[in-house]
């Protein structure tokens, strides 16, 4: 699509849709936005891959969102949507991205590692058929199967917790040009329990993180 412009209050943002890129101009002293242009929803809470200290606590006890909820239809054109796919079972998501796409909302969608593997040609048909634009994989643990489908899938960026990555798989990442998000440790869901059972090492990871974070960016695209 490229690029599209639009008005928000009293600026004008210019919008790359292939890659996310925004700039904002006013004449303004202050930027006054009229709607917000991103959203972060939780769409579900079911999920079946069991992540020790996945701190919104999804399980395979949690709930499906209401995805026909009036909330969407107040969306303004263009409005990013970032939305967590979890295992990708929610029974109304595709047709929910289609009216997305209708809206002209773009919608980035967060998965774990391991349902990006599993549904890997059901991903890339929703990218290349627009219904999401960007993918955020969460990662578990490092293999050569999934830096081979980072490396074909287009805007998608590894999204790692500080505490959690280690050293390890920081060496294993490093070198592919990929996009990598640190998350901060969060102590809600099973997140807190996991804290009080594995404090060292997750000390011990962020301490590393730390000492050698421009060194770790460096490998990295992003």
């Amino acid at each position: 699509m490229g690029f599209v412009n639009y008005r928000n209050g009293n600026y004008v943002v210019y919008f790359n849709t292939d890659n996310g890129d925004k700039i904002r101009n006013t004449h303004d002293s202050v930027y006054r936005p009229a709607f917000a242009e991103n959203s972060d929803v939780t769409i579900t809470e079911y999920c079946d891959g069991g992540c020790s200290f996945c701190y919104a606590g999804c399980g395979l006890n949690g709930r499906h969102g209401d995805l026909n909820a009036k909330f969407f239809d107040t969306l303004h054109p263009y409005t990013e949507l970032a939305i967590n796919g979890n295992d990708l079972s929610h029974p109304d998501l595709e047709s929910f991205l289609e009216r997305m796409k209708n809206q002209r909302v773009f919608v980035n969608m967060t998965v774990n590692q391991k349902h990006f593997e599993q549904n890997f040609e059901r991903i890339q048909t929703m990218q290349t058929t627009g219904l999401i634009k960007g993918i955020g994989v969460s990662l578990n643990s490092v293999t050569d199967s999934l830096i081979e489908k980072l490396s074909y899938s287009r805007n998608t960026i590894v999204h790692v917790i500080n505490g959690i990555w280690n050293k390890e798989d920081i060496d294993k990442l490093t070198g592919h040009d990929l996009d990598i998000l640190i998350l901060g440790y969060k102590t809600t869901g099973r997140g807190n329990a996991y804290l009080q059972k594995h404090s060292a090492a997750i000390e011990t990871n962020q301490r590393y993180l730390h000492d050698h974070m421009q060194d770790i960016f460096n490998g990295f695209r992003t």
